[in-house]
């Protein structure tokens, strides 16, 4: 389902998946706009801290900061799809831009 940058989360080992959902887990403040959300780790964009999340809310690009820390909401910053049809046209920018 993913090109270029993107790659599917499965691809990654386990260790891996885990380290990306905790840092996520830690970033997302009380304030975020991702707080309380069920969150699950699609994808992760090879040339960026970026991972694509979804949820019953949506579809979520996050840039994760890796500081180990809560941040300050906007924090990490996060762009969201209401339909998964509007992430297919931004997934397919991002491939035709490499």
């Amino acid at each position: 389902m993913y090109s270029e940058p993107w790659s599917d989360i499965d691809e990654y080992p386990t260790e891996h998946q885990f380290s990306i959902e905790t840092e996520l887990t830690k970033e997302v403040s009380s304030a975020h706009l991702l707080n309380n959300f069920k969150l699950k780790v699609l994808a992760k964009r090879e040339d960026r801290d970026d991972i694509l999340v979804s949820s019953d809310n949506g579809y979520f690009i996050v840039h994760l900061t890796w500081s180990a820390k809560t941040e300050l909401s906007p924090y990490p910053l996060t762009e969201t799809f209401e339909t998964l049809k509007e992430l297919e046209s931004r997934l397919r920018l991002d491939s035709e831009s490499m």
